[in-house]
């Protein structure tokens, strides 16, 4: 499962066998977790770095309503807090979506490690700015798009994220968001979010069947919802890909 973070990191640097070794070290406490399971409170001390091999988590907000915000969605081989001894405590939670296999990194060999390692550094730079810039695209989309193409937007990047770690999608994509999950992430009412999913229904866009979602023509979803993938920063494919 570790191919995924690699090959994602892979796209911030170019990573040699010791970084791929180091960063192996850093990784290998890991555990097995189930769906819906909290691995980060909002309000409580960070003791770890958490790195999702496989399955899907999101980070939110809870408000004093009760009504929780989806800030961002954590996807296979994407990290999470990696700047958490900065921190000193959570100012969001961190929930798993989907069962899945956690790594758990102390925050106190970051520092060493990324010094011995230069080129694990960089890309774990890279994969920081990537998240800071998928929260900027959420703003966008959440504030400015019309309801359906900001769910059809979210379902483009979500397979180009995937895509961009060897996840088949071209025949479908696992699409383990609920109709809460959907409205949370994209600032909406469950009822308007399902009402905006049966409208890509209904236009061809998307098939979605016992949690998988399908994409028949991506350009065409691509044009509907004004979706360009430069803030990925995927346009240079890693130099040493995993296979």
């Amino acid at each position: 499962m570790s191919h995924r973070l690699i090959r994602k990191l892979a796209y911030g640097a170019v990573l040699s066998e010791e970084d791929r070794a180091g960063l192996m070290h850093m990784i290998r406490h890991t555990r097995a977790v189930e769906a819906r399971h909290s691995l980060v409170r909002e309000g409580e001390s960070i003791p770890r770095v958490l790195v999702m091999l496989d399955g899907w988590a999101c980070r939110s907000k809870l408000l004093a309503s009760g009504h929780r915000l989806i800030t961002d969605l954590i996807l296979p081989g994407e990290i999470s807090h990696v700047q958490s001894n900065l921190l000193g405590y959570a100012d969001h939670s961190v929930t798993t979506l989907t069962a899945g296999v956690v790594a758990e990194i102390n925050p106190a060999e970051i520092p060493g490690a990324l010094e011995r390692w230069p080129g694990l550094a960089r890309a774990v730079r890279w994969s920081t700015l990537q998240t800071d810039s998928l929260l900027r695209q959420a703003l966008i989309n959440n504030g400015r798009r019309l309801a359906a193409p900001r769910i059809a937007h979210l379902i483009c990047e979500v397979r180009a994220r995937l895509q961009a770690v060897d996840e088949p999608v071209e025949r479908g994509f696992d699409w383990p968001l609920t109709q809460d999950d959907l409205a949370d992430v994209t600032g909406m009412t469950p009822v308007h979010a399902n009402r905006s999913l049966r409208v890509l229904r209904d236009n061809g866009l998307i098939l979605l069947e016992r949690r998988r979602m399908h994409v028949p023509d991506p350009d065409q979803m691509a044009a509907y919802c004004e979706f360009r993938p430069d803030y990925l920063h995927h346009a240079h494919a890693p130099s040493n890909p995993v296979r």
